[in-house]
């Protein structure tokens, strides 16, 4: 039998995917905090386990900073983002300049390796 697509998806996934197209589009701007656990749970209709599982990958790509009691605050992903963020800001750029830019430094990366390799 050949392997084909997993369709179903994991709920923190789903609010993950939504929020970091969120903050890449500009909707939450950098500096500013998400809404608390409890409201971004009623929001979503999922439990504060599931919204906190995203909130702690968006924190692992770069996209937020969240402080025990203080709130999750929108960073920069031009700034605080790495390579494990690349792809998702290639997917979501700000506009078109900044998608020609994040692909010049790309190739300039590679060349840079290359020469190295």
């Amino acid at each position: 039998m050949p392997l084909r697509e997993v369709r179903n998806r994991s709920l923190s996934d789903q609010v993950f995917d939504q929020l970091s197209t969120e903050i890449m589009n500009g909707t939450y701007a950098f500096g500013t905090s998400l809404p608390a656990e409890r409201m971004l749970a009623t929001v979503f209709k999922v439990n504060r386990h599931v919204v906190r599982e995203a909130l702690k990958r968006l924190e692992q790509v770069g996209l937020v900073r969240i402080a025990q009691g203080g709130g999750t605050r929108v960073l920069d992903p031009w700034e605080h983002a790495g390579l494990d963020l690349l792809a998702l800001m290639a997917e979501r750029p700000r506009s078109v300049e900044d998608a020609k830019q994040l692909w010049l430094s790309v190739l300039e990366m590679r060349a840079c390796i290359g020469a190295d390799a």
